[in-house]
């Protein structure tokens, strides 16, 4: 047993000690697994059938457009409804339109619109889902195991990258010349992982939230929402960090069908695995934090986690070794990871229950939408200049806004 920073008891991984985050959780792998295989599929199914990286950012644009506009209405929803009842509606609806986007694949019937119009429809059940799921976890565990719980959740969406993508890379690598059945199969495999988590979402009991008088109208709650974060700049500070590493640094992932198949020649099975890779540093990084991050100053390792981010995107970037360029994946999902938990445990313990969801949506705002939006921008850049100068001009715009952020006054209140 351990002593948090709090003065309350803590244990290593202490979140995997109750009940109901425990099958949350497990289902969460389960299913972002399969959410992986299907990012891949996507990935390479589209730049197989246009020969375009502005296609691939266009898929991006498709998934970011939802996951920027409707997530503050997400977080809202999910601050004024029972949080159980929504989740079993959005995965549903999930898991709907990958069997849908599988059977196009199997009747040899998909075209690349196809494609951006279900990743459009799956981005819109997720900007509900997924700030109502952020503003669940700390109704499931105690406050002194919330960064164990965050960073837990963390392993469970990116540390499913370890595996998902591997596996469907091999899927792919098997159908050889039949893509089209290859990816079927992945994007049923996805349909199905959606049971993992809709199976817990029926038994678990979190612990009950004040909600707001349901008489109140929607657009003054979202008012009230984004008036509270205005009122603590070190929140929005915290925001404006993550929605520069997003745009700034997450987008050139979906730049890598063209690393994969013109700079590192490596095919869709070395394509699985430069996305599966990451998934290590994201393991790395959440089991640490998880086990002993209260320990850590969390303003360093906001610090170091952003530069180093940068750093190794920059390396990537620059690097023609395939094992070298797998290495410094994980490195950089290292960092995402440490900063992304740091970040969103002091927004959760900063934020008041009835509030979170909004609070919560923002910053999924950042993390997922602004990320594909970047990819636009980094894909367009790359039909007119080489690919590593596309990803390295962003970097160093993190590195140059981290510097200005740690000299603003509300970088000392943020804790």
């Amino acid at each position: 047993m351990q002593i948090s920073p709090t003065g309350a008891s803590t244990r290593r991984f202490g979140a995997l000690r109750y009940r109901d985050f425990t099958l949350l959780w497990v289902g969460l792998l389960v299913s972002n697994a399969g959410t992986w295989m299907q990012n891949v599929a996507q990935g390479w199914l589209t730049y197989q059938l246009t020969n375009s990286p502005f296609y691939l950012g266009l898929l991006g644009a498709s998934f970011a457009v939802p996951m920027i506009a409707l997530p503050m209405i997400g977080g809202t929803i999910a601050d004024r409804i029972d949080r159980l009842s929504i989740l079993k509606v959005t995965q549903t609806t999930m898991m709907l339109l990958a069997a849908a986007m599988a059977t196009l694949s199997l009747l040899r019937l998909i075209t690349i619109w196809d494609i951006i119009v279900i990743s459009f429809l799956s981005s819109v059940a997720l900007a509900v889902d997924n700030p109502t799921r952020q503003a669940l976890i700390p109704d499931l565990v105690p406050r002194d195991e919330l960064l164990s719980a965050i960073s837990l959740n963390s392993v469970a969406f990116n540390g499913a990258a370890l595996v998902g993508p591997a596996l469907a890379g091999l899927i792919l690598g098997l159908a050889g010349n039949q893509l089209l059945l290859g990816t079927a199969v992945v994007f049923y495999a996805n349909a199905l992982s959606f049971l993992a988590v809709l199976g817990p979402v029926f038994i678990i009991r979190p612990r009950p939230v004040e909600k707001p008088a349901v008489g109140r109208k929607f657009y003054a709650a979202i008012v009230e929402g984004l008036g509270y974060v205005q009122e603590k700049p070190s929140l929005l500070l915290l925001l404006a960090l993550s929605a520069v590493i997003a745009i700034f640094g997450r987008s050139f992932s979906q730049l890598l069908p063209v690393f994969a198949r013109d700079v590192l020649q490596v095919g869709s099975e070395g394509y699985g695995l430069m996305l599966a890779f990451p998934g290590a540093g994201t393991l790395l990084a959440g089991f640490i934090l998880a086990g002993a991050g209260q320990h850590l100053d969390r303003r360093l390792m906001i610090v170091t986690s952003q530069l180093g981010f940068a750093v190794s995107t920059i390396a990537f970037a620059l690097s023609h070794s395939f094992l070298l360029s797998l290495a410094l994946l994980g490195i950089g999902c290292f960092c995402a990871t440490v900063f992304g938990a740091v970040a969103a445990t002091i927004l959760q313990i900063e934020t008041v229950g009835y509030l979170r969801g909004r609070v919560m949506s923002l910053y999924t705002i950042t993390i997922i939408g602004f990320g594909p939006m970047g990819s636009l921008i980094s894909g367009s850049f790359a039909t007119f200049m080489p690919v590593s100068t596309a990803i390295i001009l962003p970097a160093l715009v993190i590195v140059a806004f981290l510097g200005l952020a740690v000299t603003r006054p509300s970088w000392a209140a943020v804790t």
